[in-house]
């Protein structure tokens, strides 16, 4: 018989009993089984979604052949950390105008922060009430309680913030948006030509751009202009007759 290694069984138990001992395998235990190549030198668990936050995993590594396996096994354990721990959260938030080009974010922070290695300030142009609506535009902030965000391009709108906590593996919370702000972007006449419906172009444009026959508002000065240009040439004319000059001639 061939006794030389085939394969290799890894078998993924999550660890059920107290926090620091291993629980061996047992034939027939609620175990994940992989069969794999004998160059295989690791095995990896998706910690978002293979694994639950807390919970101790255990690998138990034995060779086997077409005869069986060998009784003698190895193991390792590690503990899934998915999320960050404790209750840290951002509180009484609020945000200012720094300059023209940047927002600062400030807040406070309630809960455990042990787990804690930096915060993210979120934003969006919607509020959302639900936690897992938090967009994922964000960047780190500054300090624990304060951060700097830049201003977006586009046109003037509302935009909504919320910080959240990391931990040093790069997972972090989620929560509903705290405060906002109006970004206000001064519209040129080519933008409320290009779409009048941007704030601020009814001044741009005045409250009535057509006037009440289709005509645009500022044509009614120049309307006014040539009809009194015309009266006064008209008058002019008239008056080149004079008194006593009947039967002359006129120019028009």
């Amino acid at each position: 018989m061939d006794t030389s290694p085939q394969h290799g069984d890894i078998l993924e138990q999550p660890f059920l009993e107290s926090i620091g001992s291993n629980t061996p395998y047992v034939a027939g235990s609620d175990c994940h089984t992989q069969n794999l190549n004998t160059t295989t030198v690791d095995s990896t668990l998706n910690g978002q979604t293979d694994t639950v936050h807390g919970v101790t995993y255990t690998l138990t590594l034995r060779v086997c052949n077409g005869g069986g396996c060998n009784p003698t096994v190895a193991t390792a354990s590690a503990k899934a950390d998915n999320s960050v721990d404790g209750n840290a959260a951002a509180t009484a938030m609020s945000v200012t105008s720094k300059d023209a080009n940047t927002w600062t974010v400030s807040w406070t922070v309630s809960g455990d922060e042990a787990d804690v290695d930096h915060w993210q300030i979120c934003w969006g142009s919607s509020s959302w009430d639900v936690a897992g609506d938090m967009p994922t535009t964000c960047s780190d902030a500054a300090t624990t309680t304060s951060g700097d965000v830049n201003k977006p391009g586009g046109n003037t709108q509302m935009y909504f913030f919320t910080a959240v906590p990391v931990d040093a593996l790069g997972n972090s919370n989620n929560d509903v948006s705290m405060t906002d702000i109006k970004h206000t972007v001064d519209v040129t006449l080519e933008d409320c030509e290009s779409d009048p419906t941007l704030e601020g172009c009814d001044e741009k444009l005045g409250d009535d751009t057509q006037g009440d026959a289709g005509v645009p508002t500022w044509t009614w000065g120049v309307i006014i202009g040539l009809v009194v240009v015309a009266f006064v040439v008209g008058a002019f004319i008239l008056s080149r007759g004079g008194e006593g000059e009947e039967g002359k001639d006129w120019d028009y």
